[in-house]
């Protein structure tokens, strides 16, 4: 199991791909309510948008030092949870991936 932040749980599932959508979904969906919750604090855009990249990166934090204790007991797992990371990482900052290799002038940043 993976426990965020705000206490809740998500139960491990031998679906890899649900099991990371499920964490990145969570993630997102209890940083948004932490952020709207924020109340007089967050009512301009800026200032949810900081609230909300810290609560997301506060998460990621905490679940991460979880997934390092789960490679003690499932490390095949935790192997593929990082590399599921990883590649949606990678696959993320290409917006286009045909045209970015198609044209050879292009670089990734």
């Amino acid at each position: 199991m993976i426990k965020l932040k705000s206490g809740k749980i998500i139960e491990v599932e031998q679906d890899f791909d649900q099991f990371f959508q499920t964490i990145m979904t969570e993630i997102i969906n209890e940083s948004v309510a932490t952020a709207q919750n924020a109340g007089d604090k967050v009512k301009e855009q800026d200032a949810f948008n900081k609230v909300l990249l810290k609560e997301i990166m506060d998460n990621s934090i905490f679940v991460t030092h979880q997934i390092f204790e789960l490679a003690k007991v499932n490390k095949n797992l935790s192997k593929f949870l990082v590399t599921g990371f990883l590649f949606n990482s990678i696959v993320l900052s290409v917006p286009d991936l045909s045209s970015q290799f198609l044209d050879t002038n292009k670089t990734i940043h």
